[in-house]
């Protein structure tokens, strides 16, 4: 193998691509990053067995061939590189990188065991844009419960149907979030999505413009664009009734500021004690919303907010202040409305 590259493609290529490597000692092959020359063009495949990616950058290919680097030595030293070109050739199982002032060899393992990329059997495609499926994952991902022990809500459910818009939803038992995108319609399809995947996937997503295609089997989804391809395990479970979960109905409504009610949150943090639990009271009568918290080792701390709307009855309840604070953080309009029902209510 021997190429010719510019060096901000490939430290962005192999930047993604060392994420989604495996960290298992028991397998060092999936420590590395495949290298592939091919077709007058470079990609870079990773894998961790669980989910897999592989992507293309252009480049000049004077020699087609293959190799296993490891992943965070490569992806390190590209990062440290001035250099704007580089010169990829293979030493046997190693690779010299070349520039007008460096030239560093990089020992690398037997291309041949590294694990091939599963494929599709049976699959359904759908298509998407890649900044509506970008925005959608990361609206819901911080709710998404961190544990595997209930791999269903460990994931992030993505659905669409003909009376469904497309949807993102994601929640830990303690908090939900989902994402609605009206008179987007992808097909009729749903999945769960682990979630380290979807994160991964977001992170992909993050520079990517145009449409992605989607492919479905019964256990893995492939995320195909023009520049990578991206594949995951599904999740085997039934996610719960998000819609079941969702008020219809208030007793107590308000409108505020978002970044009012950011601000506030976060100045409470400071003060909450092992439980980060803060009151807030929803004042109906002089149209305000106090919070409050205090910790005897720490201090005490209230803050009022002014509202545009409150209408209801007056309460007050007490809520982990981070989940307050992850979820007025991933709303994108400068208001936001606040619906309550009462104490044990969501």
């Amino acid at each position: 193998m021997r190429i010719h590259c510019a060096t901000q493609d490939i430290r962005a290529l192999c930047t993604v691509a060392e994420k989604i490597s495996g960290k298992q000692t028991t397998l060092p092959i999936l420590g590395t990053l495949l290298f592939t020359a091919e077709k007058g063009r470079f990609k870079v495949t990773s894998t961790n067995l669980e989910m897999g990616f592989e992507g293309w950058v252009p480049a000049r290919v004077e020699g087609e061939g293959r190799v296993a680097i490891p992943a965070r030595t490569v992806t390190g030293f590209l990062a440290a590189v001035p250099a704007e070109q580089l010169t990829l050739e293979t030493e046997g199982e190693h690779l010299r990188v070349r520039s007008e002032k460096l030239s560093t060899l990089v020992r690398g393992q037997s291309a041949d065991e590294f694990p091939r990329l599963p494929s599709l059997k049976k699959k359904t495609n759908h298509t998407l844009p890649a900044t509506l499926l970008r925005d959608g994952l990361l609206s819901v991902l911080f709710a998404s419960a961190p544990s595997d022990i209930k791999p269903e809500i460990a994931s992030v459910y993505i659905v669409s149907g003909a009376s469904t818009p497309l949807t993102f939803v994601a929640t830990d038992s303690f908090r939900l979030a989902y994402r609605e995108f009206p008179g987007v319609r992808g097909g009729t399809f749903s999945l769960l999505l682990p979630l380290r995947a979807a994160t991964e996937l977001a992170r992909v997503l993050e520079q990517t413009v145009g449409d992605v295609e989607i492919a479905l089997d019964e256990n893995q989804a492939l995320f195909q664009h023009r520049t990578f391809n991206f594949i995951s395990r599904l999740v085997d479970g039934v996610f719960p009734d998000y819609q079941q979960i969702v008020p219809k109905h208030f007793t107590t409504e308000a409108v505020l500021s978002r970044a009012a009610l950011q601000n506030t949150l976060r100045n409470a943090g400071f003060f909450t004690g092992r439980l980060q639990a803060v009151t807030v009271r929803f004042n109906a009568d002089e149209r305000l919303v106090e919070v409050q918290t205090g910790a005897a080792e720490i201090g005490e701390h209230n803050e009022t907010l002014p509202t545009t709307a409150l209408d209801g009855r007056n309460v007050a309840l007490a809520f982990n202040y981070r989940y307050l604070v992850d979820g007025v953080a991933h709303l994108a309009s400068d208001e936001v409305r606040v619906g309550l029902n009462g104490e044990g209510r969501p």
